[in-house]
C-alpha cells in the first residue's frame, strides 16, 4: 500500500509538473523568439531607432485601431451567429466580445472560447456552440485571405498572370474554399448528420459568404491599422504588398503559439516588412522595424486590456442591476433568439 501510494503520488506530482510546463511554454517561445530577434541585432541600432520613432503616432494609431475592430468584430460576429441560425443582439454581444479581449490577450482561441461561453449561458448547446466558433474561424481565416488575394492581383497583372510563391498559397486556399463551397451545396448525408457541422450546413454557402464579407471590415481594420502604423514609423511599405504580408503577419498572431503574439508578431513584422524600412544596413532596417512593433504591439495589449477592463465592469454592473431587480430599458428580451437547426441528416455526436 505503501509503495502504491508513492507511486501514485509521483504520478500526481509529475501531471501537475506537466500541467505548469504547459502553462508556461508559451510564455518561453514568446521570450526565445523575442531575445533572438534583439540579440541579433546591435543594440545601439534597436536603441537608437526607439528613441527616434514618432512613438506617440503609433501609439495612438495601435489605440484607435483596437477600438474600431472592436466595432467591426462585433459586427462581423452577430453576422455569423445569425448565418448559424442564432441571432444576438448588438447591446448584448458588444459588453461579451469585449470582455473576451482580456482572455485574447492569452491567445486567439482562448478568447473565441469565451464567445463559445456567451453562446453557451443564451442557451445554445455545447456541440452547436463548437460548430458556431469553427464557422467563425472559417470565415476569419477566407476573409483574411480574400484581402491577401486583393493584394496580389496587382502585381500579377502586371506580371501577365505570375503570381509567384504567395499566390501559390493563396490559390490553394481558393481551391479548398471552393471544395467547401460545393460541400455545403451537396450536403452528404454522412458529414451534414454530425452536430458540431451543423451550424455550417444551416449557414450554407450563402450563409458562409456572407459572413466571410461581414468579417472584412474587421480584418481590413488590423491590417490597413498595421500597414498606416508602418508609413508613420518611416516604413515605406506598398499598399498592395501590405495587405498581403500583412494578413500573413495578422495570421501568424492568431495561432496559438504565443500569448497575445508576442514574438509572432514582431518575427513576422521583421521578417517581411524590413525590406521598406529606412536605413542604411540590413541591420538598420531590421531594428527600426522591430522598434516599431515593440511600440505598436505594447499599445495595442494595453488598449485591448483596457477595452476588456472597461467591457467587463460593464458586465458586471448590467449583472448587479438584474439581481437588483431593475428592469433593463427592453423589458428584459433575451440576448439572442436561437432557430432550431434543420435536420439535415440522423444527428450524430
Amino acid at each position: 500500500m505503501t509503495r502504491a501510494a508513492g507511486a501514485a503520488g509521483a504520478a500526481g506530482a509529475a501531471g501537475a509538473a506537466g500541467r505548469q510546463a504547459r502553462r508556461w511554454l508559451p510564455w518561453l517561445v514568446a521570450a526565445a523568439i523575442l531575445a533572438v530577434l534583439i540579440l541579433r541585432l546591435p543594440r545601439a541600432q534597436l536603441l537608437h531607432a526607439l528613441a527616434a520613432g514618432p512613438s506617440w503616432k503609433v501609439a495612438l494609431c495601435s489605440t484607435a485601431v483596437v477600438g474600431a475592430a472592436l466595432l467591426a468584430d462585433v459586427w462581423a460576429t452577430l453576422a455569423a451567429f445569425a448565418a448559424t441560425g442564432v441571432r444576438c443582439r448588438w447591446r448584448g454581444v458588444l459588453p461579451a466580445r469585449g470582455a473576451t479581449y482580456l482572455l485574447g490577450l492569452l491567445n486567439f482561441a482562448v478568447g473565441q472560447g469565451g464567445m463559445g461561453l456567451y453562446l453557451h449561458r443564451a442557451g445554445v448547446g455545447p456541440l452547436r456552440v463548437l460548430g458556431t466558433l469553427l464557422f467563425l474561424l472559417a470565415t476569419q481565416v477566407a476573409a483574411l485571405a480574400a484581402v491577401a488575394a486583393a493584394g496580389t492581383l496587382p502585381g500579377a497583372l502586371a506580371a501577365g498572370g505570375s503570381v509567384g510563391g504567395t499566390g501559390t498559397a493563396l490559390t490553394a486556399l481558393a481551391v479548398a474554399f471552393a471544395v467547401l463551397l460545393a460541400v455545403l451545396a451537396w450536403r452528404p448525408a454522412w458529414l451534414s448528420r454530425h452536430r458540431v457541422l451543423a451550424p455550417l450546413f444551416a449557414a450554407g454557402g450563402g450563409g458562409f459568404l456572407r459572413a466571410t464579407a461581414a468579417r472584412l471590415p474587421h480584418v481590413l481594420t488590423m491590417v490597413a491599422g498595421l500597414w498606416l502604423g508602418l508609413r508613420l514609423w518611416g516604413v515605406a511599405l506598398p499598399l498592395a504588398r501590405g495587405l498581403v504580408v500583412l494578413s500573413v503577419a495578422v495570421l501568424v498572431t492568431v495561432l496559438p503559439i504565443a500569448p497575445s503574439g508576442l514574438g509572432t508578431l514582431e518575427l513576422a513584422l521583421v521578417e517581411l516588412t524590413s525590406a521598406y524600412a529606412p536605413g542604411t544596413t540590413g541591420a538598420a532596417q531590421r531594428a527600426s522595424v522591430l522598434a516599431f512593433s515593440f511600440v505598436y504591439h505594447l499599445f495595442a495589449i494595453a488598449a485591448q486590456a483596457a477595452v476588456g477592463l472597461l467591457c467587463l465592469a460593464w458586465l458586471a454592473r448590467r449583472a448587479r442591476r438584474a439581481r437588483s431587480g431593475h428592469s433593463p430599458a427592453d423589458g428584459g428580451a433575451p440576448e439572442c433568439a436561437i432557430a432550431p437547426l434543420p435536420a439535415l441528416g440522423q444527428a450524430s455526436d
